[in-house]
């Protein structure tokens, strides 16, 4: 089918309708999902199937030490298919997040939490590819014991590199300005302004 997952764990229903073509409505409650190699950990809500089309309307997922929410999710059916839906932290740990993406090079030495943000996310099979478009918050970011501060972050994912397209922190005055590409193994490309600090 393109969409590759594994998974343990249950799912309650009731199906009505024609054999060929029935609608369903149920619950599901899964440990370890992974869904075309993102690892997205526990993840239980209800879930409705009809006319090739599979509605999540309301997911909650915890992964590591991290909670959240994916809303109006979609997986379509009718010519290839697509996934899409929009995900929202409540927090989501810095280091769980990127290991998600099966990125922990990406995220080496860096604590902290995004808060207060949404992800759009979508997979199509044609393509065999993840689009992630986040904006969040972040607090208490610390990079090797170093504590830069908290800011917020624009970030795209593409199946591959990190796209940083702008990111801000501050603290005690002192600013960080950073974009730029983060790579799978933690390889940097990035620009960084540094407003403010202190040298004494």
């Amino acid at each position: 089918s393109g969409l590759e997952f594994d998974c343990a764990g249950s799912i309650c229903a009731h199906s009505l309708g024609p054999y060929a073509t029935p609608n369903i409505d149920g619950e599901f409650d899964i440990d370890d999902f992974v869904l075309s190699k993102i690892k997205l950990g526990h993840v239980r809500g209800p879930i409705h199937y009809g006319q090739l089309v599979i509605k999540l309307p309301r997911t909650i997922g915890e992964q590591g030490r991290s909670r959240y929410r994916f809303e109006q999710g979609k997986v379509d059916f009718r010519g290839g298919i697509r996934l899409e839906g929009i995900a929202n932290v409540e927090p989501l740990s810095i280091p769980d997040a990127v290991a998600m993406f099966g990125m922990t090079g990406a995220a080496e030495n860096v604590e902290g939490f995004a808060t207060k943000g949404r992800a759009e996310v979508a997979f199509t099979s044609r393509r065999n590819r993840w689009n992630v478009d986040v904006e969040t918050a972040l607090a208490g970011i610390e990079y090797d014991g170093l504590r830069l501060g908290d800011g917020e972050v624009t970030v795209h994912y593409d199946t591959g590199d990190i796209d940083i397209e702008h990111l801000i922190l501050n603290r005690d005055g002192a600013q960080v300005d950073l974009a730029g590409r983060v790579g799978k193994e933690g390889a940097l490309d990035t620009n960084t302004i540094l407003s403010s600090f202190r040298l004494d």
